[in-house]
């Protein structure tokens, strides 16, 4: 507390010095995104959600393994009157089987709503078993 208060630059520094002497330098790396992975566990009717921070993208990986998996991969940054285009790629990829990222979901949260009926409804829709919804936000109230 007297650091923060004498020195809120060094705060930061202080604190991942803290963690590499006590936990480890393990605990300051970012555990690697093993995509098989989480494909692996996933399925058509849940969304696999990216919270991102500063600097990551995810996208590269996404378009990656999906070319490795033999899937078609859609992309679609949401923003300002994006959502009824996005509603209707989900809804044709759903029957194809075709992948969907929807990015930047914090940039759309007047949509979020509408997007969260449409997870929902993919319990009950006839959806192919190939279809997956991948979603990035960075970590904002809205979003669901």
């Amino acid at each position: 507390m007297l650091m923060k208060a004498l020195r809120p630059d060094k705060v930061m520094t202080l604190i991942k010095n803290y963690v590499a002497e006590t936990l480890g330098e393990a605990f300051l790396r970012p555990p690697q995104l093993d995509l098989s992975s989480c494909f692996s566990e996933s399925s058509c009717r849940a969304p696999i959600v990216f919270i991102l921070s500063p600097g990551s993208d995810p996208l590269a990986q996404l378009r990656k393994f999906a070319e490795e998996m033999h899937a078609t991969i859609h992309t679609m940054s949401l923003g300002q009157g994006q959502g009824p285009r996005a509603k209707a790629l989900l809804e044709v990829s759903t029957r194809s089987g075709d992948w969907v990222v929807l990015e930047n979901c914090h940039l759309s949260a007047s949509w979020m709503p509408e997007l969260g009926k449409l997870v929902a409804d993919l319990q009950h829709a006839n959806v192919h078993s190939n279809f997956r919804l991948c979603l990035t936000s960075y970590p904002v109230s809205s979003f669901p």
